[in-house]
This record gives structure tokens, C-alpha cells and sequence, in this order.
């Protein structure tokens, strides 16, 4: 009969009298096998729960009250087509439910990931699959979210044969899932707030004053507080509560996990063939080291975690001194995916005041003509006791002045919003570093983004690679050049056109009144405000201060090359050259 160990095949010829012993063997070795998909898992719960646990901590107003969604579609990095559709058309019921179907996806449901039922593991590998396939429809995140697929493949990773012993098994396959749905259930609870809202007060019209005023502002005791149908739903837990739950988990999935990976050593010490048992036995060290080397960023999320007294982390900190050897190579980091919500508008003496009194304003196309476009009022009521989400989506609009017209006029990027008129774009799994940057870069300030400046220059000399970044035809031809570059921060929001906009209110009755989906009447994809201030003071071509700033940065004001170029000052023939080449004819065909 055939045994297979680690891929390999051993024939072996033996009686019926010892099929039970082979078995044995057999079920041993292929028990062995999964030590490799143990550090992939434990590296898949590593990114989802810190990515989960890192909201809370940051005490983001709109983590807490779970409206993160409200915002998230308008204000991520690059919207995908999906976006605008989704912002508008969802009930915020539905988004604050998606953001408490997001914790518990991250944080309980990562823990499924790292059960030795292989059951329970498939079912949080599908969870984790089914939060980024929902990303993937609605941003531009490159292939982040086709990695995180592809970790989770680890967890279904068991034969055939061992496939069909565990459908046999119903009884303890419906035991597996009781308790799993049980978890589940159990931690929402836990994590969630559901209650119903009290009624707003019965109004009473004061006939001395001739006033209008709430009964219970009247000083009328009587009346009794009566439910609405309103209801709300919130996170429970606070920044304290989740460091507490961190500094009690943490250790103990550390431990598990060590101890579960010794636990293979008396199987993989079984082996009858001695060069398959060295190999895997190193195999196994090397696993358990992966391990140790990437739970050591698990001391930098909880103070309790990083004291040096605390016993229950000695498992990790027994791995610090290699961990600091190689961390120049970031072997090993700690991840923290959108911490605090961007673009969050509406507080007091904020742009958005502007922006909410003004029921219509003009924003200017990159063709120079007015478009009207209806601007969000706060009228409205926000639902669940909240006020009304109001998006400000930073942005940095570049205004170019050319030596033929001598007039300024914007610049237009391939995917970054920009004119309000052109909606958003699918571009992953490319990704456009630059219009990415350049979201960055509104977040703060052109000091800490020295590349900003650089990107002026290059666009101010006519540089056809730097050119050819952004979605200016006749500057990549040559026939327009530009003299000088002003930029201005703005703020961006989804237009929201729709009478199911959700808690963004529109004051256009005549677009109000639409029940079909309508981008307004000059048919715009995003409203903006006036200018919020400028962002880089206008450069002027060869000014001579430009080019002090840029050499004191290091950057290079005489050269450019494209990538073909550089391609080309590679040694002929080389694998380095053919990489580049390769890379070179798929930004061509992206462009």
C-alpha cells in the first residue's frame, strides 16, 4: 500500500494483519502536515483583530457610535463605481449594522480562525472572505484584499479522505456549529447596545409668549415617557473594557498556539522514515519561531502588554532580541487598518457650518463652466438620536496657469476626485500610487510631504513620465505648458441626490421629489465647498527658492527619466532589466 508523508510517497508492502498500524500512520503524518498553515493563520488573526481591536482603542466618535459607514464610502482612499450608489441608496440602519457585522467579523470572528475544528475554522475563513469580497465591490484598495483571500485559504487545507471521515461525523459537525453560532451570538451581545429611543416631547403653544415648547420644558411631571419606534444600536465596549479583554486574550492565544504546535512532535517523532522525520521536525522549529517573531508586536496594543513584568507574555518576550535583529527587514509589524475614520465634518465652528447654509453653490468644471449642485443642510434630523452625518472629504486641487491663455484652470487626475462632473472610477488591483499620495497628503500639510513639491516642479518643467501621471492630453503632447501651479485644499462629499439619501438631508425639493436615483440636474457626482485655504503657495517655474527647497530635500532638479528609460540604464539581459520592462508595458497598458 501507499503512504504519502509531506508529498512524498514511501511503497510499502504489507499484510491486512497490520492496515491498522498503516493507518495509524498514515493519519499521523498527514496530521504533520498542517504545521505550515499555522503561522498563515496565526498571521490572519494577527491583521483581523488588530485591525478590529485598534477602533476601539482610538475612541473615534464614529467607531463607537458605529456611523463609521456614513463616511467610509465618501472619504476612502480611491471610491470605487459601487460607492456612490451604496451611500446613498443604504438606510443608515443597514450601514451601523454593517459596522457591527465588520467588529464582529474582526474581532470574535478572527479567534474562529486559530480552533483545532477544522469546522469552526472554515466557517471564520468564510466570514473574513465574505468582509473583503464586500471591499472589493466598493473601493479601490489595489490586491490588499485578494492577499487577505489568499490567507485565508490556509484554513481549508484538509484532504479529501479527512473531508469525508467529517461529513460521517453529523453529529459532532452539529455540535461544532451550535457552539460556534453560540460564540457568536454570545460576543454580540457583549460588544452591542440595542434600545429603543424615547419619543421626542409633545409640543405646547405658550399663548402669553406666543412661543412653541415642549411639554416636558413647560415643567409638566404627569406626563409619561412614552417608546418611539426608533430604535439605535451602539458598541458597548469601551477603550478600558477592550485593553482589559486584550491583556486577558492575548497570552492565553499566544500560549494555545505555541503549545499546539509542540503538540505535533510526538506524531512527527513517529515517522519510520528518518529523513522525512528531520525534515519535518525543522520544519516545525521554523513554524514556531514564525510564531514567536510575529506575536511580538501583540505588546505594543495594550500598556498592560508592553510591561516588562508581565509574566503572561514571557512567550513573546522571549522572541524580542531576535525580533530587533530583523526588524529592519519589517519581518514582523503590527497592523491597524483605519483607525479613526477621515472626513468627518459637523463640528462647531467647522468649514461644514459653511457648507450647511448654503443650500446651493457653484463649483467650477475642469472646462471652466458653473455647475450648481445642491449642498447638505442639517434640517434634517440624524437617525438613532444622532446628528446628521456630514462628509469632509479633504482634497488638494492643483490650478495650473497657462503661458498660451495666461489663464488658470484645474488639473485633472486619472482617479482622484477632482471635477465634481466625473464619478468614480474601478482601477484595482492597479494601484495609482500617486492619486493615493495625494489623499494622504490632504490629511496634513506639504511640510511633512516634501514629494508634493517635487511633483509641482516636475509638472512645472513639462516632464512627460510626471505628466503622463495625470489626465491632461494636450500637457503629455507638449502643445500646453504650464507657467505657474497654485494649490487649494477643498472638501468633497458625495452629491446627495436621493429622497432615501439617508440622514444627509437635501433642501432641493425638485430633486427631493425624484423617487429614481439622479446625480442633480448638472448630473455631479460630488458637491464641494468654496476653497478652505491654500494648501502650497503658488510656485512659479525656475523660481529660484523652488529649487533651494528641493535640494535641501534631496530630490534631483535636472533629470527626467522615464521608466523605460531607466529600464534602459539597467545591464542588458539582466533579470533586473526584464522586470522593469515588464513593469514598464503594464503601467502602459493601465494608462
Amino acid at each position: 500500500m501507499v503512504i504519502i508523508i509531506g508529498g512524498g510517497t514511501v511503497q510499502q508492502e504489507s499484510s491486512s494483519s497490520s492496515s491498522s498500524s498503516t493507518t495509524t500512520t498514515s493519519s499521523s503524518t498527514s496530521s504533520s502536515n498542517q504545521v505550515p498553515n499555522w503561522p498563515i493563520r496565526f498571521l490572519l488573526f494577527k491583521l483581523m483583530f488588530m485591525s478590529g481591536v485598534v477602533k476601539i482603542q482610538s475612541d473615534c466618535p464614529t467607531w463607537k457610535h458605529l456611523t463609521a459607514l456614513e463616511y467610509h464610502f465618501a472619504t476612502q482612499c480611491i471610491p470605487g463605481p459601487l460607492a456612490w450608489y451604496v451611500h446613498q441608496m443604504l438606510h443608515p440602519v443597514i450601514l451601523r449594522c454593517g459596522v457591527a457585522m465588520t467588529f464582529m467579523i474582526e474581532i470574535p470572528g478572527a479567534f474562529l480562525l486559530l480552533c483545532w475544528k477544522s469546522k469552526v475554522r472554515r466557517i471564520g475563513a468564510w466570514l473574513q472572505i465574505l468582509l473583503q469580497i464586500l471591499i472589493i465591490f466598493t473601493g479601490n484598495y489595489n490586491f490588499f484584499n485578494v492577499l487577505t483571500i489568499l490567507l485565508c485559504l490556509a484554513c481549508f487545507d484538509e484532504s479529501a479522505k479527512q473531508e469525508e471521515e467529517e461529513k460521517k461525523k453529523i453529529r459532532s459537525v452539529n455540535y461544532e456549529l451550535h457552539l460556534c453560532f453560540a460564540f457568536m451570538a454570545w460576543m454580540f451581545t457583549n460588544m452591542f447596545e440595542i434600545k429603543n429611543l424615547p419619543a421626542a416631547a409633545p409640543l405646547a403653544v405658550d399663548a402669553g409668549h406666543h412661543e412653541i415648547q415642549s411639554v416636558s420644558a413647560g415643567g409638566r411631571d404627569d406626563v409619561p415617557q412614552q417608546q418611539s419606534n426608533e430604535w439605535t444600536i451602539s458598541l458597548s465596549w469601551t477603550k478600558e473594557y477592550c485593553e482589559s479583554m486584550i491583556e486577558t486574550t492575548i497570552p492565553v492565544v499566544i500560549c494555545y498556539m505555541l503549545l499546539y504546535m509542540l503538540s505535533f512532535l510526538p506524531e512527527i517523532l513517529a515517522l519510520p522514515n528518518k529523513r522525512r522525520k528531520w525534515k519535518s521536525i525543522f520544519h516545525l522549529l521554523v513554524c514556531f519561531v514564525c510564531i514567536g517573531l510575529s506575536s511580538v508586536p501583540f505588546m505594543n496594543i495594550s500598556p498592560g502588554l508592553r510591561d516588562v513584568d508581565n509574566w503572561s507574555m514571557l512567550p513573546s518576550q522571549m522572541f524580542v532580541k531576535p525580533w530587533n535583529y530583523i526588524q529592519a527587514f519589517h519581518f514582523s509589524n503590527g497592523y491597524g487598518l483605519f483607525r479613526r475614520m477621515t472626513g468627518v465634518g459637523g463640528s462647531k465652528g467647522s468649514m461644514s457650518t459653511t457648507m450647511m447654509t448654503n443650500h446651493q453653490s457653484n463649483s467650477i468644471n475642469s472646462d471652466g463652466s458653473t455647475a450648481t449642485s445642491c449642498r447638505p443642510t442639517t434640517t434634517r434630523k440624524g437617525w438613532g438620536g444622532l446628528e446628521p452625518s456630514v462628509v469632509e472629504r479633504p482634497e488638494v486641487i492643483f490650478k495650473g496657469k497657462f503661458l498660451r491663455t495666461g489663464t488658470y484652470r484645474e488639473l485633472n487626475f486619472r482617479w482622484k476626485p477632482g471635477d465634481v462632473t466625473k464619478g468614480p472610477k474601478q482601477v484595482a488591483p492597479y494601484q495609482p500610487r500617486l492619486d493615493w499620495q495625494m489623499w494622504f497628503a490632504a490629511l496634513g500639510s506639504y511640510q511633512h510631504n516634501p514629494w508634493l513639491i517635487h511633483l509641482i516642479h516636475k509638472l512645472l518643467q513639462g516632464c512627460g513620465p510626471v505628466v503622463e501621471l495625470l489626465d491632461e492630453p494636450l500637457l503629455a503632447k507638449g502643445d500646453e505648458k504650464l507657467v505657474s501651479i497654485e494649490s487649494l485644499l477643498y472638501h468633497y462629499d458625495f452629491s446627495s441626490n436621493l429622497s432615501i439619501a439617508k440622514n444627509i438631508s437635501n433642501e432641493c425639493d425638485d430633486i427631493n421629489q425624484k423617487d429614481e436615483p439622479s446625480h442633480s440636474a448638472d448630473e455631479s457626482w460630488w458637491i464641494r465647498s468654496d476653497p478652505i485655504r491654500e494648501y502650497v503657495p503658488k510656485l512659479v517655474r525656475d523660481d529660484p527658492s523652488l529649487l533651494q527647497y528641493l535640494k535641501a530635500y534631496g530630490y534631483a532638479t535636472n533629470t527626467c527619466l522615464s521608466l523605460s528609460d531607466k529600464c534602459n540604464l539597467l545591464q542588458p539581459g539582466s533579470n533586473s532589466m526584464k522586470l522593469c520592462r515588464m513593469v514598464a508595458a503594464i503601467r502602459n497598458v493601465m494608462a
